[in-house]
């Protein structure tokens, strides 16, 4: 993923290769309007935060919901009288067209629309939970890792889907397992058998990785870059979207985000010194319409 783009304004001549990667291979990294104080402002912002952090103000817009959980824990929980997997759909989009939110293969599904992102800082580096890490199952495992150092040089603050899931695991040796899911003619199969401890050993021991023989569940979370459903600029987000409390970006650190802590001693300061330069200049037009009456009655 292109955080920083490389190749700059996109100026090729008609016929040579096209390099864009980014927004700003089109757009430059001052897109606003500089004769206007707000464009001038919202330029500012463009070393820090992604494009797409702004113009995509929410996913799934439109009546076309996104899956946004995925729960294998329930697989095999619901069957029929002969052992058959069910499908249930309880949920529909604006179409009328409906949400699987569960099957027996698979487990339950949610669904969600106009979601709003997860923020966080990158690098464009996404890297992935392997076989041999250990995982701490008190807490939301990350399934993949959003790399970047916070406020860093080539990071910038870009919008992510999350999904939620929950996946087994090893419960000896806190690690993630591999399952055996699919083949009709053995009874190892989850989904031939939905024995979670025979489809686990099996897919274990074909990965070639040790397993204690004890399984459990974990809740996950899985991060997707989010660059597609760009709003048109008039739905953007606004100053006030993220500057107030519980604004968009809270929670992000390394950035001092004014007017997110209201009674903060910087946003009170901040505060008096822009009511004292306004005091200052009301001071200074009434001091100049007292002088220029004098004048004239002097004159």
């Amino acid at each position: 993923m292109a955080v920083n783009d490389p190749h700059g304004i996109d100026d090729r001549a008609p016929g040579e290769p096209a390099t864009t990667a980014s927004c700003i291979s089109c757009h430059s990294e001052r897109p606003h309007p500089e004769l206007s104080i707000t464009g001038m402002k919202l330029n500012d912002h463009t070393d820090k935060i992604a494009c797409q952090t702004c113009h995509i103000p929410s996913f799934a817009r439109g009546g076309v919901p996104t899956k946004t959980l995925w729960d294998w824990s329930t697989a095999g929980e619901k069957l029929t009288a002969d052992g058959k997997y069910i499908k249930e759909y309880d949920a529909v989009d604006l179409a009328g067209n409906k949400l699987m939110t569960y099957i027996s293969k698979k487990g339950h599904f949610a669904y969600g629309e106009n979601v709003i992102p997860h923020y966080s800082w990158t690098n464009g580096v996404i890297s992935n939970t392997m076989l041999d890490d250990k995982i701490d199952p008190t807490n939301v495992v990350e399934i993949n890792r959003i790399e970047g150092t916070e406020g860093g040089e080539g990071t910038k603050i870009w919008p992510f889907k999350r999904m939620e899931g929950r996946q087994p695991y090893d419960k000896v040796s806190n690690q993630l397992v591999v399952s055996h899911v699919w083949g009709p003619t053995t009874d190892t199969a989850l989904w031939t058998n939905f024995d979670w401890a025979k489809a686990i050993d099996t897919g274990m021991k074909a990965a070639g990785q040790e397993y204690s023989g004890e399984f459990g569940f974990i809740d996950t979370y899985m991060y997707w870059p989010t660059t597609h459903m760009v709003a048109p600029a008039d739905d953007a987000l606004a100053c006030k979207d993220c500057h107030a409390k519980d604004g968009r970006m809270e929670g992000i650190t390394g950035v001092y985000i004014l007017g997110s802590k209201p009674f903060s001693i910087v946003n009170i300061l901040g505060v008096l010194m822009v009511l004292g330069t306004l005091g200052g200049v009301m001071v200074h037009a009434l001091i100049r319409m007292i002088m220029t009456k004098r004048r004239r009655r002097l004159t």
